[in-house]
């Protein structure tokens, strides 16, 4: 790597760029990836070792702190032919805006990110089963599956308005290439009063004024702009369009209350007595093996099989 394509790639992927090009030296059956962040790989880990068949000792990945960055190392290094034989995967996030072209060694997620695979109902029942201990022929399992359900599209109708607006905000930062507000660790539960299993209540209206509010920097915009989206994502799969830390955000939510409910013995019908289960630690690594696989990932890491 030459001095002028440090001085043209500046940031975490030109950093993941050069650790690869030293890396690849003196590890040459590995696979190298690259992720939008440290905690995508545990989600990543125990399916690239599954369905590319890599040990875990022979996967190097990088942390290329988001997904511009990922693609500013597919880009440095797709033009190298030294490098065309090496095995090398980037994973990406879709975000509100996918890529219009796929790659060959990019995959990008089917939804917003890999925090929606947490969110489904398979998700939701194998928790209820290994975590809970409940059997899908108990009476607290449909019980369970019912509430979630309901919860989850009550969460998403009082949401919408929030997600079409930041669809609108991050769309004009791509276009005028700023930053005007700062959405990564903003939490959605603290706009409710209560995210339990059995009831979902909002402390607050969102609309443009409390946006606003919130986020004095952001961009205006008209009423009938945010309800256009709106329509748009009623007339698709919220759970897949959402953003995904506030769906797993949700999630933690959820389980922390049925945790809670089971401790009191106000929810299930019999006491669970080994409930182990942590929902504020990180739960992309605690939930990693309940969450949804896609079949277009599972496609993409036997075609990078070892």
């Amino acid at each position: 790597m030459d001095v002028q394509e440090v001085r043209e790639a500046r940031g975490k992927g030109v950093v993941a760029f050069a650790k690869f090009c030293q890396d690849r030296n003196f590890y040459n059956n590995c696979l190298f990836c690259f992720l939008e962040g440290e905690d995508d790989f545990k989600y990543y880990s125990s399916r690239i070792e599954k369905y590319a068949q890599y040990d875990y000792g022979e996967i190097i990945h990088y942390n290329c702190c988001g997904r511009k960055e990922v693609l500013k190392a597919y880009d440095l290094i797709k033009n190298k032919k030294i490098y065309d034989r090496v095995n090398k995967i980037f994973l990406i996030d879709r975000d509100y805006f996918p890529l219009r072209q796929t790659k060959k060694d990019i995959y990008q997620t089917p939804c917003y990110s890999i925090e929606n695979f947490y969110i489904s109902s398979k998700c939701f029942s194998k928790i209820l089963n290994r975590e809970f201990g409940i059997n899908v022929s108990d009476a607290d399992y449909q019980k369970c599956i019912n509430d979630f359900e309901k919860r989850k599209e009550e969460f998403h109708k009082k949401i919408l308005f929030f997600n079409a607006w930041l669809y609108y905000q991050m769309n004009m930062q791509q276009k005028k290439q700023d930053h005007r507000i700062c959405i990564r660790d903003y939490k959605i539960a603290k706009l409710f009063s209560s995210i339990e299993i059995d009831e979902l209540k909002s402390k607050f209206t969102i609309d443009l004024p409390f946006l606003k509010k919130e986020f004095p920097n952001a961009y205006n915009v008209r009423l009938s702009t945010i309800e256009k989206i709106c329509h748009l994502f009623n007339k698709n799969n919220c759970q897949q369009l959402f953003r995904g830390k506030f769906e797993l955000d949700f999630l933690s939510r959820i389980l922390n209350s049925l945790k809670i409910k089971n401790q009191n013995g106000t929810y299930f019908t019999t006491k669970r007595t080994s409930v182990e289960l942590e929902p504020h630690t990180n739960l992309l690594s605690s939930l990693s093996e309940y969450a949804d696989t896609p079949n277009d990932l599972i496609l993409f890491l036997e075609e990078h099989k070892k």
